[in-house]
């Protein structure tokens, strides 16, 4: 996974797969939207205002991923 933060457009993309070239973007809400690729796997998603959204901030250059143990 690889996550994208643009501070200036104010949002962040989740890549979960990548490598995919063709999806179809579905809204969620006006601020959240997924791609899904050939099968409707889930590949990334979209958070617009994501300082609101993520509690993120100009000076945001570090996030944490916390593996839960099997």
């Amino acid at each position: 996974m690889k996550i994208i933060l643009d501070p200036d457009g104010d949002a962040a993309y989740f890549y979960l797969r990548e490598g995919i070239s063709e999806v179809k973007t579905i809204w969620i809400t006006e601020d959240l939207s997924i791609d899904l690729g050939p099968n409707e796997e889930l590949v990334g998603m979209e958070v617009l205002s994501a300082a609101r959204h993520l509690g993120l901030t100009r000076e945001t250059t570090r996030m944490d991923v916390e593996l839960l143990p099997r």
